[in-house]
């Protein structure tokens, strides 16, 4: 009977790999699986972040001609071929809508992280006002994050808990902030549009954030 396992005279491979796609901290002690359950960068970080920044667009309300302006941002903005991978010093792939993430590979949601804000402008005054701070708050952080995870220099555990730890806390309160001030403008908008015509259209529903 022939047993499959770890083979005493050869060296574990999964260390070397973990260098390029987990979060480390100084002092590390090069274990065998050393926390892959919750450092994975892949899913665990950059897709989460971008999930959690690209949701909201679909909802904001935004003109469709301020839509077709901001992807017409982001596509020049490729074209242009100004932002760099910093590892491999190719280009960012073009993009060519803020509000869509059909075929996006895991790279092109990284891209897209660093892509917005140059889109938005350092003020975001193509937003809502009240939308404009949290929006860009949001990406701040969300960038932090994507660039300690990189590898390009150890971290301790006072700054990885700074970026992480309390970086994650002032993302989510950006978040819920951009979700409910999102629900207060819809609700104004269907509001006004109750007032004038209350036969054709229905008074709206209040939201009401979630109690956890």
């Amino acid at each position: 009977m022939r047993k499959w396992g770890f083979n005493p005279l050869r060296r574990c491979l999964l260390p070397v790999v973990c260098d390029r796609l987990l979060i480390r901290t100084r002092g590390y002690q090069d274990d065998l699986f050393p926390t892959v359950d919750w450092r994975d960068k892949l899913h665990g970080l950059l897709t989460f972040l971008h999930r959690t920044l690209f949701t909201p667009f679909s909802k904001m309300s935004l003109p469709q001609k301020l839509r077709l302006v901001l992807d017409q941002r982001l596509t020049q903005l490729g074209l242009k071929r100004i932002m760099r991978n910093p590892n491999t010093g190719t280009t960012y792939r073009v993009q060519k809508s803020v509000f869509k993430d059909t075929d996006m590979s895991g790279e092109d949601k990284v891209h897209w992280i660093f892509l917005v804000p140059h889109v938005l402008g350092y003020r975001a005054l193509c937003l809502p006002e009240d939308l404009r701070e949290p929006v860009l708050t949001a990406f701040a952080h969300a960038q932090i994050m994507v660039m300690a995870s990189r590898g390009f220099r150890s971290y301790n555990r006072a700054e990885l808990e700074l970026v992480f730890d309390q970086g994650y806390v002032a993302l989510v309160c950006a978040m819920e902030r951009i979700h409910a001030i999102t629900h207060t403008l819809k609700y104004r908008k269907q509001m006004k549009r109750h007032r004038k015509r209350p036969r054709t259209y229905a008074a709206p529903k209040r939201f009401k954030p979630p109690q956890r």
